[in-house]
């Protein structure tokens, strides 16, 4: 094997070494955590239920601590518990990004990596005006962007940063299919960086909403190491944790009566993954609800309109100044490719099951298919709607009513994929902390 050469290589290396020392003290801290958390949790049990739950104004009685569940737990037991679940949900992270990617060393196209590293590519080294525009610079059937503008701005923000470690990297045409270890570090950490700037904090703030301590950790570490979301996003490879993050966040918001907040949350999460539209009904319903009843309120509708409006302007202007009204349009067709018919390759949607018994493609056109697409998703999807809207006071109900809107039209959507049905299976569970 032929010893590295230049200044390039060398700080190739003394990366790949720094990063694999850095994962492996947070594996080693991570077991440590976890085992301070399964001594503390042995000491909890062998305490008298006195001590265990002393806590003014509530009953205890002899039962043993369940953990996480059903009990009150102490202050200091908490703490382990969140701290446990943070570095536990890291490490799972982290063991989960030693296994290969899909694609992974499988040309032409490798897989979901290459993608998000092309972007990264085609951000950096073209004009803003050419990313969604097809070009013998940026040839659209490679991995052409097909997200919205927010995450076109990450992939930029990740390309400049790898860019201070490899310009072959991101190097336009030549760096495609790139699998070097070094670059592959940077990729998965970038996508746990990601994760601690939007997902980590969010669920931690829509944790501290919680009353009790124990619905508390319950809920941080249930949202913290959902297996749906590891897999695909430190197995498969993507950056769906920005979008779900800011998702939770939304509901956080709504929750404490901060609303505009949750309008800017919500467009943010739109703007980075439009599988997010999955959910903007039910929080349409919720947020203009709250604007009306139980009476008007002009100033809230307003904030929130304005909040929306402004988000949405700031993301899309730079492509409205540089390319006008046709860029948009392009960009739009490119976020919603309804030419793709009712599904792409294997997805989970109750199109592609049927697909089975009834060949809808020889049956209809394509477009005739796209109408029947909506309108079947606006008929299953609107009673649960009317019924958001019209909810009295009892808070069952209500959650009912807000899983059945959020569930419906992932099931009946023209555009999902496997990982789409899972967030709608992993979001709806935040739907308890509107009400």
């Amino acid at each position: 094997m032929n010893a590295p050469s230049g200044w390039d290589s060398i700080a190739g290396q003394l990366a790949l070494s720094t990063g694999q020392r850095i994962t492996n003290t947070l594996v080693l801290f991570a077991t440590i955590e976890l085992g301070y958390a399964a001594l503390s949790y042995l000491r909890c049990e062998l305490l008298p239920a006195a001590e265990r739950f002393n806590y003014p104004g509530k009953s205890t009685n002899g039962r043993f601590c369940r953990y996480i569940c059903i009990q009150p737990i102490p202050m200091m037991e908490l703490d382990v518990l969140l701290s446990a679940a943070v570095m536990w949900s890291i490490l799972l992270r982290l063991l989960t990004s030693l296994f290969p990617y899909s694609g992974m060393g499988k040309p032409p196209m490798y897989g979901d990596f290459e993608a998000q590293r092309h972007w990264m590519e085609v951000t950096t080294q073209l004009p803003l005006k050419e990313w969604y525009v097809n070009s013998t610079r940026n040839d659209l059937m490679y991995w052409g962007l097909d997200y919205p503008p927010l995450t076109a701005y990450h992939s930029w923000l990740c390309g400049k940063i790898s860019e201070q470690f490899n310009l072959s990297w991101t190097a336009l045409n030549s760096s495609r299919g790139h699998e070097s270890p070094e670059h592959k570090l940077f990729m998965r950490w970038s996508v746990l960086a990601s994760d601690f700037v939007v997902f980590y904090p969010s669920v931690l703030y829509f944790g501290s909403l919680y009353n009790t301590k124990s619905k508390m950790a319950t809920a941080i570490w249930a949202l913290l190491i959902n297996p749906a979301m590891i897999l695909v996003d430190h197995g498969h490879f993507q950056y769906n944790g920005v979008c779900l993050g800011l998702f939770v966040l939304t509901v956080a918001l709504a929750k404490r009566g901060r609303y505009a907040l949750a309008a800017i949350a919500f467009s943010l999460s739109l703007n980075f993954k439009q599988i997010a539209l999955y959910f903007a009904m039910p929080v349409f319903i919720h947020l203009l609800k709250a604007c009306i009843v139980p009476s008007l309120n002009l100033s809230r509708f307003l904030h929130i309109a304005i909040a929306t409006l402004g988000t949405f302007g700031i993301v899309w202007v730079p492509f409205a100044w540089s390319g006008g009204q046709q860029l948009i349009e392009q960009i739009l067709y490119r976020i919603f490719p309804l030419q793709r018919g009712l599904f792409e390759d294997k997805v989970a949607n109750f199109w592609y099951v049927t697909s089975v018994l009834v060949k809808y493609k020889k049956l209809f056109k394509s477009e005739r298919l796209v109408q029947i697409a909506f309108g079947a998703t606006l008929f299953f999807s609107l009673p649960s709607w009317i019924m958001l809207w019209a909810q009295g006071r009892n808070s069952q109900k209500k959650i009912c009513n807000f899983k059945l809107a959020l569930v419906r039209p992932c099931f009946m959507s023209s555009d999902t994929t496997l990982y789409g049905s899972f967030q709608l299976l992993f979001c709806r569970q935040l739907s308890i902390r509107l009400f």
